[in-house]
């Protein structure tokens, strides 16, 4: 919202969607209408129209499964217009005010966009469309069946975002080569420009008390919005002729005639799941070098989907492999998992020496919804195997097998964009049970794996500063084995499809490891600068800067390996171990396309038998 020609910050607790496109008040401003996408039948993600209630603090979907968007309300309230997508195309359609009898106004032809629809005083629809030619022109239609859609300003194209004001028709053209403001003549044969911008302006709107005009300029800073007084729109401006930089003689477009034929064929998803990229991280941890890199993919319908992640540890000298799929050709999706992952532990019996503990895991979990509760609830069914070769790590022992049902329950309402460097407010909570059982494998025994996150913003913290919270927690109290437990590793790193160890900051990896194991986080984010900005023709772009000061906590029955003595020492649930330290962060893009986070940190363990070596260094490169 703007008041006064500034921004004003948005009340947090106000609804938030994804792609939201635009937003459209009633007449009585006690309720706005917006798109957003969201779960449709639970299993399909579409976008849909929502109403919002500033009273009751409610909202309420209009539109069920239509894929509409861009919704505008009518003066007087009972209708809303809105664009519809379709396969290949979009269309124009409408609806009562509480979504009901919609039907559509305008089928244009395949590869055309309608955008910004918006009532006209005489009851008509303007809207944007632009065809296969690359032109954009404003079109009117009116409401009645069958009506055909009519080309106004044509001279202005190409021209964009029309809205409908008290003192007219605005819109954005680019006929002087550049993009800028212009209010049309009541009967939309002519116009007259509001606005000299050399760079870009967008999306513009009249104040209804004021009479002040709105609008969004790109600067050498980014976009912004600029005002423009009253009495200055009463005069016209003159936007500057800006000639292409290179001047080419085009022919004359002429649509090419092509003989459309379709064939019909059986769907497959095979072609699509081919790996087409590889996203690599390398972290210089107190521990050693670790070079990790992760691909996925899905096909369009969103039949199957795959993630897959590898890494090489270079302190042990092993490489762990992670791999997903999700099969969604059913109501109810299928997670099939595996894993083989090498994780450092110091070795028990022999003094200054390491082990190795060799994980091989696998796993299917059926995932739904739960009757009765919203979309933000899910459950699962499913089984677990794991496999450890003792062996590597303790000798004269046999390989561990364990296997057995699991179900789950989850939560999560989170959602990052924009300028945030991190989640601003809500949270994920999941609780899991696995019950091992001694006909399928070495042990019987049962494990509780809970995960919790919060989010917290506003109140006192300045704007974008952010306090988050973790707790995470492995009970299984009848496993006699602590060294068969959860371990920690030294820092977050991204090889975590499946988690296997909790980290713990200050601490070298493997320094913790038990049967029942509680860990805790709070976390203070903040940014330091949005930059934006190259350093000439360098390769090299900084977006902004970020920063993080942490707590870690850890209590646990289990072990805890000190140095000093050079043997890990048993341990009771009560006692906390605490890390601290910072982590400062640079978003940058490199070699023009590439989006880089360059993280550095330096992390200190207060306990200095488990600890002696005091701050410890943490670098990273990632995408």
């Amino acid at each position: 919202s703007i008041i006064d020609g500034k921004i004003a910050t948005i009340d947090r607790k106000k609804p938030e969607g994804e792609s939201i496109h635009r937003v459209s008040w009633f007449p009585d401003s006690k309720s706005f209408v917006y798109d957003s996408m969201s779960t449709f039948d639970r299993y399909y993600y579409f976008s849909d129209i929502w109403r919002y209630d500033i009273e009751a603090k409610k909202k309420k979907r209009l539109t069920k499964g239509l894929r509409a968007r861009e919704p505008m309300v009518s003066p007087d309230g009972k209708r809303i217009v809105f664009v519809q997508s379709t396969p290949g195309s979009t269309r124009l359609a409408m609806a009562k005010s509480d979504g009901s009898q919609d039907r559509v106004l305008y089928t244009p032809p395949l590869q055309t966009r309608i955008a910004s629809p918006d009532f006209l005083p005489d009851g008509r629809i303007i809207f944007s469309e632009r065809r296969d030619d690359g032109v954009e022109v404003l079109r009117t239609i009116s409401i009645e069946k069958g009506a055909e859609p009519q080309t106004v300003l044509r001279e202005f194209a190409p021209a964009h975002f029309p809205r409908v004001t008290k003192q007219g028709l605005i819109f954005t053209s680019e006929k002087s080569g550049v993009s800028n403001i212009y209010l049309a003549s009541a009967d939309l044969q002519q116009a007259r420009a509001l606005t000299n911008t050399l760079t870009q302006a967008t999306a513009g709107d009249i104040d209804p008390i004021t009479g002040d005009l709105i609008f969004s300029r790109l600067d050498s800073d980014g976009p912004a919005i600029y005002t423009v007084k009253k009495p200055d729109l009463d005069h016209s401006a003159t936007p500057p002729k800006i000639e292409p930089l290179i001047a080419y003689d085009w022919p004359k477009f002429e649509k090419p005639k092509v003989e459309f034929a379709s064939e019909e064929s059986d769907y497959s998803a095979l072609g699509y799941l081919f790996p087409r990229y590889w996203m690599p991280w390398i972290t210089f941890a107190p521990d050693g070098v670790s070079i990790q890199a992760s691909t996925s993919a899905s096909d369009p319908l969103g039949k199957h989907a795959y993630a897959i992640a590898a890494g090489y540890d270079a302190w042990i000298q092993r490489p762990n492999y992670i791999a997903e799929y999700t099969n969604h050709q059913t109501h109810v999706p299928i997670l099939i998992y595996g894993q083989d992952v090498n994780e450092f532990v110091y070795n028990e019996n022999v003094i200054n020496d390491t082990g190795i503990r060799h994980t091989t895991a696998a796993g299917a979990i059926a995932s739904f919804f739960i009757p009765g509760l919203g979309e933000e609830f899910r459950g699962g069914i499913g089984w677990k195997y794991n496999q450890i070769d003792v062996e590597e790590f303790i000798d004269d022992r046999p390989l561990v097998v364990r296997q057995g049902p699991t179900a789950s329950i989850g939560w999560a309402d989170l959602s990052q964009r924009g300028l945030e460097i991190s989640p601003e407010d809500g949270g994920t909570a999941s609780i899991a049970h696995t019950r091992f059982l001694k006909d399928y494998g070495s042990l019987t025994y049962e494990q509780t794996d809970v995960s919790l996150s919060k989010y917290l913003s506003g109140f006192v913290l300045p704007e974008r500063h952010v306090v988050a919270a973790y707790a995470n927690a492995s009970i299984a109290p009848n496993l006699q084995d602590p060294l068969l437990g959860k371990t920690t590793t030294s820092t977050s790193y991204s090889l975590s499809l499946v988690q296997t160890a909790f980290p713990m900051r200050g601490y070298l990896s493997g320094t913790f490891i038990g049967n029942n194991v509680v860990t805790g986080t709070l976390e203070y984010r903040f940014p330091i600068a949005y930059n934006y900005r190259g350093f000439g023709t360098a390769p090299f772009f900084l977006r902004r800067i970020h920063a993080a000061l942490f707590g870690d906590g850890i209590s646990l029955d289990g072990l805890v390996y000190e140095r000093e003595l050079g043997r890990y020492r048993p341990e009771k649930l009560g006692r906390v171990y605490f890390g601290t330290g910072g982590e400062l962060k640079f978003d940058v893009t490199a070699f023009y396309f590439v989006p880089l986070t360059i993280s550095a940190g330096l992390y200190y363990g207060t306990d200095p038998k488990a600890n002696p070596d005091g701050l410890l260094p943490f670098i990273g490169f990632g995408l």
